[in-house]
C-alpha cells in the first residue's frame, strides 16, 4: 500500500520459505519488474503452491474451509488478467487506438466487477481483492518495460485518466463494503482515495456514507449541490460512457427519492 517495494525484495530474499503470502510478494516484484519470461514462472510456481491445500484436502475439507486457498488463486488470476490486459494495450495516438484502450479497460473492468460479484460479499473476502487490483494497476504505471512502450500515453489525460478511474473504482467498492460492515473510518478514507483518484459519481457513495452515519439532511444537502453542479438534468451527451449513464440514473433516482436511498 505504501509502495515500499525496496522492503518487500529484502524479505524476500532473507526469506526461502514458501509461503501463500511469500509467493504472492514474488508474484508482485516480478510484475514490477515487468519481465514476461520471470511473470510466467511466477504465475505457475503461484498457482502450484496456493492450490496446494486444496488437492491435499480433496473433497474432505469442503468449500468453507478451502475458501482461503480458493481466494488466493482468485487473486492470482486477476494478477494475471489485468498485467495481459493492460501489456495488450494498442500503442499511438491516433483516435482508434485511444478508443480500443478505452474498450480494453471498460472489458475489463466489466470482467473485475463479475468476478467480484462471485465472491462472499464480507469485506474480509473481498477487500484484499480490491487491494491487490489497486497495486496491479500501480504496478502498471512502474514498470520499466510500461514507461518505455507507453512513454506517449502517459502523458496522455486521457489514458492516465482512465487508470486513475478503475483505481477509484476499487475504491468505491472497498468504500462500499467498508460502510455496510459499519467500518466507518475504513470507508471515509476509501471514498477520500476514490475522489482524489477521480472515481466517478463517488458523491453516491459519499452521501450514503452519511446517510448511515446518521447525517441524513448534510447528505441530502451534498447530493443537491452535485447534482447542480454537474447538471444532470440538463445535460445529455450522446457520447457517453454507459457505466456513467447509468451512474447517473442512480443519483437522480436518489435525488427524486432519497427515502428509498440504500436500494442501489
Amino acid at each position: 500500500m505504501v509502495g515500499a517495494w525496496d522492503d518487500v525484495e529484502r524479505l524476500v530474499e532473507k526469506v526461502q520459505t514458501r509461503s501463500s503470502s511469500l509467493v504472492m510478494a514474488r508474484l508482485l516484484l516480478s510484475m514490477k519488474q515487468g519481465d514476461s519470461a520471470l511473470i510466467t514462472e511466477s504465475l505457475s510456481l503461484a498457482r502450484s503452491v496456493l492450490g496446494a491445500p486444496l488437492v491435499a484436502a480433496g473433497g474432505v475439507k469442503g468449500y468453507r474451509r478451502s475458501y482461503a486457498a480458493i481466494l488466493d488463486l482468485h487473486l492470482t488470476h486477476e494478477l494475471d488478467l489485468i498485467y495481459r490486459a493492460t501489456n495488450a494495450l494498442p500503442v499511438g495516438s491516433q483516435e482508434d487506438r485511444a478508443k480500443a484502450r478505452r474498450q480494453v479497460l471498460r472489458d475489463l473492468s466489466s470482467t473485475l466487477s463479475s468476478r467480484l460479484g462471485a465472491t462472499l460479499p464480507t469485506f474480509r473476502s473481498r477487500e484484499p481483492i480490491l487491494s491487490m487490483r489497486r497495486t496491479a494497476f500501480s504496478l502498471w504505471c512502474v514498470t520499466s518495460n510500461f514507461s518505455k512502450k507507453f512513454a506517449y500515453e502517459l502523458s496522455s489525460a486521457n489514458t492516465r485518466n482512465g487508470l486513475e478511474r478503475e483505481i477509484g473504482r476499487t475504491w468505491l467498492a472497498s468504500a462500499k463494503i467498508a460502510r455496510k460492515a459499519k467500518q466507518w473510518q475504513t470507508a471515509y478514507s476509501a471514498v477520500l482515495q476514490a475522489v482524489q483518484n477521480g472515481a466517478p459519481f463517488s458523491c453516491i457513495e459519499s452521501t450514503k456514507l452519511l446517510k448511515a452515519t446518521g447525517e441524513p439532511l448534510r447528505a441530502l444537502h451534498e447530493l443537491e449541490n452535485f447534482m447542480k453542479d454537474s447538471r444532470l438534468f440538463e445535460v445529455v451527451d450522446l457520447m457517453s460512457d454507459p457505466e456513467e449513464d447509468r451512474m447517473k440514473g442512480k443519483v437522480e433516482l436518489a435525488f427524486l427519492g432519497f427515502a428509498s436511498f440504500d436500494t442501489f
